[in-house]
């Protein structure tokens, strides 16, 4: 919101007002007010917004704890991490995992999980599951939503393989908004609040408001 008030600082620079009357120039008073409070109400939107929605394809990395729960919006939460199966559920639960985003494959997105843990056990299967933001193949996501549900095994069952697998019925993380940045409707008001200012500035001054004129700098001082 710093822009709006240092431009419409500027604005007074760029109009010569002193041709305004004083009641021509409350008038733009009244509209700058009016603008300026529109603009901290998008600011606001955008803000909360762009706080939880992010797009799944766009995240390269899921860090995960085991005594912590995902964030939920139109569902309840869930354990971030939940073993539900394989030859060694219940003889090891790891404290962090880290899982890695390496691609599309056409269907889903493709995750490599790992976390430190003995060499006697190896992630089996896995799948990641988000929270769709607004419906459940929403492609964007709620931020902080996704959990994982993996099988645990015995290494010696299997190769030396960390789990690769599944995909969440969510889509792709998307980049923070950023609050303050210059958007279409930022720049439509501010022309609008252009075009009254010089068109205002253009209206005859009567001989009554002649002793009343005054610059509008005070306003934004």
């Amino acid at each position: 919101m710093w822009f709006i008030f240092k431009s419409a600082k500027y604005f007074t620079i760029i109009f010569d007002l002193k041709h305004c009357s004083f009641f021509q120039i409350s008038k733009i008073r009244m509209l700058c007010w009016s603008i300026l409070y529109v603009m901290f109400l998008i600011g606001i939107v955008n803000l909360c917004e762009g706080s939880g929605k992010v797009r799944l394809a766009d995240v390269t990395t899921l860090t995960l704890y085991r005594d912590k729960y995902t964030t939920g919006r139109r569902s309840s939460p869930i354990p971030q991490i939940q073993c539900v199966g394989g030859s060694a559920k219940g003889k090891f639960e790891p404290r962090v995992v880290q899982c890695y985003n390496r691609g599309y494959d056409g269907i889903d997105v493709q995750w490599e999980c790992k976390a430190e843990m003995g060499d006697q056990y190896e992630f089996g299967e896995i799948r990641i599951s988000c929270e769709g933001y607004d419906y459940a193949d929403d492609p964007y996501i709620l931020r902080g939503s996704c959990g994982l549900k993996y099988s645990l095994d015995y290494s010696h069952e299997r190769g030396n393989n960390y789990g690769k697998n599944n995909v969440p019925n969510a889509p792709p993380y998307e980049k923070d908004h950023e609050f303050g940045s210059l958007t279409l409707p930022s720049v439509a008001i501010l022309l609008l609040f252009l075009f009254v200012v010089y068109y205002s500035c253009l209206q005859p001054v009567t001989d009554d408001d002649t002793t009343r004129r005054s610059g509008i700098r005070f306003f934004f001082n």
